[in-house]
């Protein structure tokens, strides 16, 4: 006899809606604390991790579909975006030689400089050790390591399950630590 009443989720089910509530609301906590951080530099979070996805980018750059992909935003939002830093000179595009209808982002200097500005300022303003004190650093390499495997692997199978384009965008978790990206053509 089942222990589950009939308004109880199936146990799996539920395990993953929890792990999913939690994600969601880390993930908004630290989305917030970001954006507090990067308003000194007139930055939003969406735009720093713009610069931080052509900065890790393929030459001759990212094309925009797939920052849209990376950044995990709409392709209309990250027009806007891209053109914005775009205009502050933070972002370089030129049109793909072999689609002139694509356009592939780099940053530029300016950008660079900006993006290395605000790296040195956050690393240690939101480093786990610091916001946890009792979560030992090889905890948070582990999470670290964790997190670049189930993004990629989610990623890839809901892909393979609705015929998108995400399982050729992402960055897998070697590639963080070695600062170089994924994007479509690198993955394909």
């Amino acid at each position: 006899m089942s222990t589950e009443s009939s308004h109880d989720l199936p146990a799996a089910g539920a395990q993953w809606l929890t792990v999913l509530q939690q994600a969601s609301a880390v993930t908004r906590r630290v989305r917030r604390r970001l954006g507090s951080l990067t308003a000194d530099q007139g930055l939003t979070d969406t735009e720093l991790f713009v610069l931080s996805a052509c900065a890790r980018g393929p030459a001759p750059g990212v094309a925009q579909i797939d920052l849209a992909d990376q950044i995990g935003a709409s392709t209309a939002q990250t027009s806007g975006l891209v053109e914005k830093l775009r205009e502050r000179g933070w972002l370089i595009d030129q049109r793909d030689t072999g689609d002139r209808r694509r356009r592939l982002w780099t940053i530029s200097p300016r950008g660079r400089a900006v993006l290395d500005q605000v790296l040195v300022s956050l690393k240690d303003r939101l480093a786990l050790t610091e916001q946890l004190p009792d979560f030992p650093p090889e905890s948070a390499d582990q999470l670290i390591e964790l997190i670049s495997q189930w993004s990629t692997v989610t990623i890839a199978g809901l892909a393979s399950k609705v015929g998108t384009r995400a399982s050729k965008v992402g960055t897998t978790t070697d590639q963080t630590k070695a600062g170089t990206p994924t994007n479509s053509k690198e993955a394909a």
